[in-house]
């Protein structure tokens, strides 16, 4: 490996001294007077220059610009996703006191279906609890979701979709 990096650099040196020797060898000496031509062409070559360069400061600041509008717009969206999350959140709640002051004036049906309504809003904010599992979940803490039985839960869940 040690050889391999001594020829490299040893033929890189060779090359580089054949083409300093090559143009001390064949140096010319133009004749220097004043030309109008070259200081147009020069002017103009600036200019390009500068053309070019205040391109490349805009395309870098769009850039820039864009990054911190998508910023923005994903900080809209978690605030809008969170709103829309409490909403849904509020109403579940809602339907969780409507059935207890049902199951207080012995309206068992409604009540039932108002916890089943708020089970299904819970579902959607736990979206990888489905609100059966929930309701299995329930039936042992609750003495309302205690009382329903399976014909229950299938008689309401069947009003409540068809």
């Amino acid at each position: 490996m040690k050889k391999f990096i001594y020829s490299l650099c040893l033929s890189l040196l060779s090359i580089a001294l054949s083409i300093v020797s090559i143009c001390i060898a064949a140096y010319r000496t133009p004749e220097l007077a004043f030309d109008y031509q070259g200081i147009i062409v020069g002017t103009l070559a600036m200019l390009v220059t500068m053309l070019i360069g205040w391109q490349i400061y805009n395309i870098i600041d769009i850039k820039s610009t864009i990054y911190k509008f998508t910023k923005k717009i994903k900080d809209i969206d978690k605030i809008k996703k969170d709103t829309e999350m409490q909403s849904i959140y509020i109403d579940a709640q809602c339907s969780d006191l409507s059935a207890h002051s049902l199951y207080i004036q012995r309206r068992y049906i409604e009540a039932i279906e108002q916890i089943i309504k708020s089970l299904r809003k819970y579902s959607l904010i736990e979206k990888n609890i489905s609100y059966l599992r929930i309701l299995k979940c329930a039936s042992s803490i609750s003495p309302l979701h205690s009382r329903m039985n399976v014909k229950t839960i299938g008689l309401v869940l069947k009003k409540i979709y068809i």
